[in-house]
């Protein structure tokens, strides 16, 4: 119960920008049991995360940024290179069954990570179908949160809701670019084959390929995971800065009225 109680607690100072706890390894994350940096204040965009006045491992920090591409680099096959040139060592001991072998793995590896990829673009996708109807509603209200004269705490409370959903919707457009971009990746070359039309080659171009998918998906994984948790703090901000407006703002502003009129 206690360690429910203490999840649920880190989850809510992870999204708050004010004395936040997150683990800077899993980037904006945290873990029980892992090193937490405490911080006063803490802005997340997305792709980026400011700190101030944070501790981490006993050191104290004015100031820190940590970028997403600091914890998850898109890779690129020259990071690979010691890995493939092993392969190629060790594919040159294989036969041609062997070789064969290896190939038929290697391919359903790749198919498997390729399967990974769709889905996780599938699940981007209905995510962007799902924010293209609510982000323009959550815009409507907008001019109203910071168009009004603040006559009551729930128009600061409205006010402060709808700034904090903008802060959320932010970083999920950063992500989302982030991701868009990921979809353009580098690839092993198919000249490399024609110099040296063989199966050792194919199986080693395959191999590259592998790798380069496993890594590729490692990145869109925490991508999407913090996609996931932007877009769930944004409905919950969005939906309760419209129950403001909707329950409180108006039933005051209405029953302000009708005592005017009596």
């Amino acid at each position: 119960m206690f360690r429910f109680i203490k999840k649920v607690l880190l989850l809510l100072l992870r999204a708050v920008p004010v004395i936040s706890f997150t683990c800077d390894r899993l980037y904006d994350d945290y873990s029980l049991g892992a090193k937490l940096r405490i911080s006063l204040l803490r802005f997340s965009f997305g792709t980026k995360i400011y700190y101030f006045f944070s501790f981490y491992e006993k050191k104290f920090s004015f100031f820190k940024s940590l970028a997403l591409d600091d914890i998850c680099p898109w890779p690129n096959l020259s990071k690979f290179d010691e890995a493939i040139s092993k392969y190629q060592e060790h594919s040159m001991g294989l036969d041609e069954e062997g070789v064969e072998a290896e190939l038929d793995y290697i391919k359903n590896s790749i198919s498997l990570a390729t399967d990974t990829k769709n889905h996780f673009h599938t699940k981007v996708s209905i995510y962007l179908v799902i924010l293209s109807i609510f982000i323009p509603l959550f815009i409507s209200l907008l001019p109203s949160a910071f168009g009004n004269n603040f006559d009551s705490v729930w128009d600061f409370i409205f006010a402060a809701l709808s700034m904090y959903g903008v802060y959320f919707l932010v970083g999920i457009i950063n992500l989302l670019i982030k991701y868009m971009a990921s979809k353009s990746y580098e690839k092993p070359a198919f000249k490399e084959l024609k110099t040296n039309p063989s199966k050792q080659k194919l199986s080693e171009m395959y191999y590259a390929n592998k790798v380069m998918n496993e890594a590729q998906n490692y990145c869109i994984s925490n991508y999407v995971l913090n996609l996931e948790q932007k877009i769930f703090w944004f409905f919950i901000t969005a939906a309760t800065s419209y129950l403001v407006k909707k329950i409180f703002i108006v039933d005051v502003n209405n029953t302000f009225n009708v005592i005017l009129n009596f």
